[in-house]
């Protein structure tokens, strides 16, 4: 079952790769759009919670983002401690 799983995942993710990559995004980051264009604003940790990701494994994807102009990462002025992530116009 496990390996029927992966199998899948992996043909789902090559479809959606040419697709993609006229962006310069990559499936996981895809994702993050996604979510963001759905409930923007969001928290890294809605984020992370949403796509059950890693935080650690998102923050460098989020500045991949960023400096591609697809998204805007501040400071939650609620919550220092938070960052807020929101789509940019290009986004």
């Amino acid at each position: 079952m496990c390996f029927a799983l992966s199998v899948a995942a992996r043909g789902v993710v090559a479809l959606y790769r040419p697709l993609l990559e006229p962006m310069g995004l990559t499936h996981p980051q895809y994702l993050v759009m996604l979510a963001l264009w759905q409930h923007a604003p969001l928290s890294v940790r809605a984020i992370s919670n949403l796509l059950q990701l890693d935080p650690g494994t998102l923050s460098p994807l989020l500045k991949r983002l960023e400096a591609s102009g697809y998204v805007r990462r501040e400071r939650d002025p609620a919550d220092e401690r938070s960052l807020a992530v929101s789509l940019t116009e290009r986004g």
